[in-house]
């Protein structure tokens, strides 16, 4: 298929072409498909904790939540770093500095997203 794929009217498209646009879309934004599935089981994650830690272990809610919060976000760093992004992933720093980074930028956007509902 040529890179003018636009088709004339009256022209229909096959099942071969139909394919090859699907798997080109697919290929193009892989990235976002796995980050999507990825994020959903890290908030998976974050409710199964709570719900243990608060429901069935009777922590208190602010520990409980802390907790589910840092076991999410260390399956959400490890989902990431291993089966999201890997490719242009930075060689040059720890894994120590990564996950501060990480840890650091998910506080900063839950604080946000805290202010942001907060308001009166």
């Amino acid at each position: 298929m040529t890179k003018n794929h636009h088709k004339r009217k009256g022209q229909k498209i096959t099942q071969a072409q139909l394919r090859e646009l699907g798997s080109k879309l697919v290929a193009r934004h892989r990235n976002f498909y796995v980050y999507v599935i990825f994020g959903f089981l890290a908030a998976v994650i974050n409710i199964a904790c709570f719900l243990l830690f608060h429901n069935v272990w009777k922590i208190p809610v602010i520990y409980a939540n802390t907790v589910a919060f840092i076991i999410s976000n260390l399956a959400s760093f490890s989902f990431n770093k291993h089966g999201v992004f890997i490719q242009n992933v930075d060689k040059q720093h720890g894994v120590v500095y990564q996950l501060c980074l990480f840890f650091n930028t998910s506080n900063k956007f839950a604080k946000r997203f805290k202010d942001h509902f907060n308001k009166k």
